[in-house]
């Protein structure tokens, strides 16, 4: 059951990048796109960053299905 849960929270995490990404590239022409592209980068790498180093950790990440950072 445990790894099931896993998977479901990173299917929300790629439905909410990818998400983030083509909204980003549907607005890119009237100049919004821009930021929300530059948003989903930021929130990619960060997600990332704070996944590795709790898995170096061995702890679990905070809320894997939060649309910020995984705090809330």
């Amino acid at each position: 059951m445990r790894n099931n849960n896993r998977v479901d929270a990173k299917s929300s995490q790629s439905l909410i990048g990818l998400l983030y990404f083509f909204v980003g590239l549907l607005t890119l022409h009237i100049g919004i796109g821009a930021l929300i592209l530059l948003w989903y980068v930021i929130w990619t790498v960060v997600r990332c960053v704070k996944g590795l180093l709790a898995l170096n950790m061995g702890e679990p990440i905070g809320n894997p299905n939060s649309w910020w950072f995984g705090e809330t």
